[in-house]
């Protein structure tokens, strides 16, 4: 019984599969992943390293003691969480990039300008009006 419904998984699993391979919207969302998964990599690594290590009330902080240390380790982690919101903010945009390009090389367009068109209005859209001191809401 058991191993007849895990055979009917599969197929069904399979089934969907084939049929969202041939999709263009999720062949676009995996070519733009393959593409941006190093840096989202790097991204994570750096917001962990400032999250648990530089910020005093961080987890290996508390369990290493790095009191001793000073504020330097607290100076590095602001500049550290800093590089992580300005990587944020550079991903964000490539992916809007990305995804305009892939779609319009799915359906044989002009690919390039698709792209610069897509990050362009993400960024349009994302202009915080209200305040004045962030322009952008990311």
């Amino acid at each position: 019984m058991m191993k007849q419904l895990g055979k009917d998984f599969h197929i069904r699993n399979a089934e969907v599969a084939l049929f969202l391979r041939d999709r263009p919207m999720t062949s676009v969302i995996r070519h733009s992943l393959t593409i941006l998964f190093p840096f989202v990599l790097m991204d994570v690594l750096l917001s962990w390293i400032d999250e648990a290590w530089l910020r005093p009330d961080g987890f290996y902080y508390q369990i290493f003691q790095f009191k001793r240390a000073g504020s330097a380790l607290i100076e590095a982690g602001y500049s550290l969480s800093d590089l992580v919101i300005m990587l944020n903010v550079v991903v964000s945009i490539c992916a809007a990039y990305l995804v305009g390009y892939y779609y319009a090389e799915f359906f044989h367009k002009d690919k390039m300008t698709t792209g610069l068109a897509s990050g362009a209005a993400y960024i349009i859209l994302n202009y915080d009006y209200r305040s004045p001191d962030n322009l952008f809401l990311w």
